[in-house]
């Protein structure tokens, strides 16, 4: 940590050493703000405490930035500064964007500026949902704002999107993809009229089209437009939700669709340890498993095949984590393990048969996924980019802040303009912005403010209205 307050400083002066700071919260609960709270709540974790007689006001988690400047958590220090929209966005009306559920965050919309919250977390959690209300009610207070509109995500069973609906407001739906994509161009300040793009939007899972569950797209994007071109196949998710907690899981359902002999393999050996065989007829049966094109979920199978997960992971991403650690020793390797791309998808099947017949240390067979992956995904991108005349080039999704799958992307598209996140989270702590920029964008030119607001009022103007404002979502590409 560095320190950011006098006492910090001199804490740090005593001990000459590197501190390491959490926030004072157990995992997945808001931070205590009151000694009476901290004591209670953490004294099964801590074993000191010192303790002060100013109250906190505010909850705020502290910020988490790379020695890169790359932000993964944006909130204390840099949070309530307002970012000013991309050129184009203009005389935008108030728009109060939710977020996601994972890491959430919302954003006040309005003229020519966004406001993102702090981080607030999993809104699962009671405790969390308090804190938010508590925030939205003081950011609407500092900054005088009345939304006429409200923005969620296209997942119907998230509590943000229930929310939504309660607050008796226009709403609109947003791809969770779309607004990753376009989370990132508001960033950059791409222009509200700057044209298309190709972007990769990487994650554990979001609600795409028609209900499908994305994690691993390419898409042809803008402010006002989304197209799918393709990414990883769908794959099953035994057990559902427990698919993102045990990612022998997911090994197991990448094997089933892609290895057939799987069982002749001693990677698999995390899967045979488990009753798997009730796993496998749910599988076939479409029983609790639903289909993803999930990144996140294909590192999971990848670091059980390794051996560098636990059967339950303790935290999110942990299974990626570790994998991208493993891999971290090798600078480079020379490997015979691709994905090529069969009707603009990763062909996965090739991947693991060469990748399981290849024999070489765990570290070099980490990085030679990653680069894999970073091939298939960028032959993916130049194709669909060449055939257009694009030029420019957008990640995003929590993946993206694999420090080596970017390395390599960036490698192999070193021609093209890149636009990573840098300064906003490339996770879902940056979503809500995405989300503003692309309701924004169809607001934009539609008529005045006011205008709009009486468009607002009763069902049937409620619903033309977001006709009205709707982003436009493509059918796939295949061929």
């Amino acid at each position: 940590m560095l320190p950011a307050n006098p006492l910090q400083h001199l804490l740090l002066q005593e001990l000459q050493c590197p501190l390491v700071m959490t926030s004072g919260n157990l995992s997945g609960k808001p931070p205590a703000i009151s000694n009476e709270q901290a004591l209670a709540d953490l004294q099964g974790i801590a074993d000191g405490f010192l303790i002060h007689n100013r109250d906190i006001v505010q909850r705020m988690d502290d910020s988490v930035v790379r020695e890169s400047g790359e932000m993964l958590r944006r909130s204390r220090g840099y949070v309530p500064d307002a970012l000013a929209l991309p050129p184009g966005f203009k005389n935008v009306p108030p728009v109060l964007c939710l977020g996601a559920d994972l890491k959430n965050t919302f954003s006040l919309v309005r003229g020519e500026q966004a406001v993102l919250s702090q981080h607030l977390g999993d809104l699962s959690d009671d405790g969390i949902q308090m804190q938010w209300r508590e925030a939205l009610r003081l950011m609407q207070n500092i900054y005088d704002f009345t939304p006429q509109y409200v923005v969620h995500d296209a997942h119907p069973g998230y509590v943000s999107s229930q929310w939504a609906r309660e607050m008796n407001l226009p709403t609109q739906t947003v791809l969770h993809h779309h607004a990753h994509a376009a989370a990132c161009l508001a960033e950059h300040l791409w222009p509200l009229d700057g044209g298309d793009v190709i972007a990769l939007t990487l994650d554990g899972i979001g609600m795409g089209e028609n209900g499908a569950l994305w994690g691993g797209e390419c898409l042809r994007v803008n402010y006002r437009e989304c197209q799918h071109l393709g990414g990883l196949p769908a794959v099953a998710l035994p057990g559902g939700d427990l698919a993102a907690k045990q990612p022998w899981r997911n090994l197991l359902a990448q094997c089933l669709r892609f290895v057939p002999e799987w069982q002749n393999y001693s990677e698999t050996a995390s899967v045979q340890q488990q009753n798997w065989s009730v796993l496998a007829r749910a599988i076939e049966r479409g029983i609790n498993a639903p289909l993803a094109s999930s990144c996140g979920r294909l590192f999971d199978a990848v670091a059980a095949a390794l051996g560098c997960a636990p059967a339950t992971l303790s935290y999110e991403g942990e299974a990626a984590c570790a994998l991208e650690a493993l891999a971290a020793p090798c600078h480079r390797v020379t490997h015979p393990v691709t994905m090529p791309l069969v009707d603009n998808q990763l062909d996965l099947a090739t991947f693991w048969q060469q990748w399981l017949n290849w024999q070489a240390p765990v570290n070099q067979r980490a990085w030679a996924f990653h680069d894999a992956l970073a091939q298939g995904f960028a032959a993916l991108m130049r194709e669909q980019a060449t055939m257009r005349g694009i030029t420019t080039l957008v990640f995003s999704g929590g993946v993206i802040h694999n420090r080596l799958l970017r390395a390599r992307l960036a490698h192999y598209l070193a021609d093209f303009t890149l636009l990573f996140p840098q300064s906003l989270p490339a996770g879902d702590g940056g979503l809500s912005l995405g989300q503003g920029v692309i309701v924004a964008g169809a607001l934009v030119g539609r008529g005045s403010p006011e205008r709009i607001k009486r468009a607002a009022f009763g069902h049937h103007c409620r619903m033309r209205r977001e006709r009205l404002i709707r982003p436009t979502y493509s059918s796939p590409q295949v061929g």
